[in-house]
């Protein structure tokens, strides 16, 4: 994990970016999340870049992201998860199966100093994600926002 920029040409910051080397299964691949604003950009510039033919896929348009941010962002999500989320170390991700939901990533990052996660949901399940956080989130105060 890396909370990187993406440089330009000239040597200047084209966007500011995480980049995660993650396993799934028996294979390791990059993710790299852009700021929403920057996705064409940034996909048009990191493709004209690939000199080695590594294989590259945007799936900003098939996944959806629920940040889940504050003290209480580990109680609402920790009955969603088998997985012990609060072993989890700042800025670092994981694949993990949301219950009801199927198979999302989460990361222990967030641009609200308060701490959280987010979750990576593909989109056809991103309302039934949604509804599950906010039930779970209901006791502790859970408000939407953005």
């Amino acid at each position: 994990r890396q909370y990187s920029c993406l440089s330009n040409d000239r040597g200047g910051i084209a966007d500011d970016l995480v980049v995660y080397r993650m396993q799934h299964e028996d294979e390791h691949h990059y993710v790299l999340v852009v700021n929403a604003s920057n996705i064409a950009k940034d996909w048009d510039w990191i493709q004209g870049q690939n000199r080695f033919d590594a294989k590259l896929e945007n799936i900003s348009d098939h996944m959806s992201l629920l940040a889940v941010q504050g003290p209480k962002a580990l109680d609402t999500l920790q009955p969603l998860f088998q997985e012990d989320l609060s072993a989890m170390t700042y800025y670092t991700a994981q694949y993990a199966e949301m219950k009801g939901v199927g198979l999302v990533l989460i990361s222990t990052t967030g641009y609200t100093g308060a701490g959280g996660f987010e979750v990576y949901v593909p989109n056809p399940h991103v309302e039934k994600a949604w509804n599950a956080v906010m039930e779970h989130g209901a006791a502790h105060g859970i408000k939407p926002c953005g």
